[in-house]
C-alpha cells in the first residue's frame, strides 16, 4: 500500500502501537525519544494522542515524566502533546507553560535560538 501523505500511515500506525502499549507505558523513554527526533516525532505525537484516548493510559503522568527532565527538547515535547490537543489537568498545563515560558527567557539570555519554543507556543493557543 502506499499513502500520499506520510501523515497519514503514521497515523494509522499509532493506532496500531496505542492498542499494544500497556496501562503503564513500560517504553515511555523510548517513545520519548522518537518525539525529540524530528523524523520521528508526527508518529509519536500521534502515538502518545491514540494512548490518551484509551482507557486506563494517564497521559498526565506521560506529561509529569517529561517536565522532570531539564532537556529543553521534553518540556517542547510536552508542549507539543498539548497542541495537538491532548488533554491534561489544568495544573499540569500550567507548569508546561510556565517551563515553557522559562525556556524562551533562559535561552534568549544566552542567545540561543528561541523560535522553535515560540512556535510549540503559538501551536497551543
Amino acid at each position: 500500500m502506499r499513502f500520499l501523505h506520510q501523515s497519514f500511515a503514521e497515523f494509522l500506525s499509532a493506532q496500531s502501537h496505542a492498542k499494544a502499549i500497556g496501562d503503564d507505558f513500560g517504553e515511555l523513554d523510548a517513545w520519548i525519544r522518537r518525539g525529540e527526533q524530528e523524523a520521528e516525532r508526527t508518529f509519536a505525537l500521534f502515538t502518545f494522542a491514540r494512548c490518551a484516548d484509551r482507557p486506563g493510559h494517564d497521559i498526565g503522568t506521560v506529561v509529569e515524566h517529561l517536565l522532570s527532565s531539564l532537556y529543553p527538547e521534553r518540556s517542547m515535547l510536552a508542549g507539543r502533546l498539548m497542541a495537538e490537543g491532548v488533554s491534561v489537568p489544568d495544573n499540569v498545563a500550567i507548569r508546561v507553560i510556565d517551563r515553557l515560558f522559562l525556556l524562551v527567557r533562559n535561552l534568549y539570555d544566552f542567545g540561543d535560538d528561541v523560535n522553535e519554543v515560540f512556535e510549540v507556543l503559538s501551536a497551543m493557543f
